[in-house]
Order: C-alpha cells, then structure tokens, then sequence
C-alpha cells in the first residue's frame, strides 16, 4: 500500500515541474507585453534618448523578458 502512495507522490512530480515551466512562461509572457506597453507608450523623442528605434521594441522587450 505504502508504495503505491509513494508511486502516486513520483508521478505528481512531472505534472508539478509542467504547472511550474507554465506559470514561469506565463510570467515571462506578462512582462514581455508590460515592457512593450511601456516602452510603445514613449514619444520618438524619448526613445531616441535611450538609444533606441520603434522597430526595435519587440526585440527589446522579448531580451528584457527572457534574459532576466
């Protein structure tokens, strides 16, 4: 009996790193679209301060996401 319990506890584990590896995708997905919000909300003028193009903002926002 103890070792079907002990089965059960094993195979809980892939499904708890999937939830896991889902939620971290999701965080990474939520900052992805905030940083691009912020960053498409700024004049030209602003970004050209920072050094940076309208064309280049998705890039930005997906390195500033997955890079952290």
């Amino acid at each position: 009996m103890t070792d079907a319990i002990l089965a059960l506890g094993q195979a809980k584990a892939p499904l708890q790193q999937r939830l896991a590896e889902i939620a971290g995708a999701l965080g990474r997905w939520r900052l992805y679209r905030w940083t691009l919000a912020e960053m498409s909300a700024l004049s030209d003028r602003a970004l050209a301060d920072l050094g940076l193009h309208r064309s280049t903002l998705k890039r930005v926002a997906w390195i500033a996401a997955h890079e952290t």
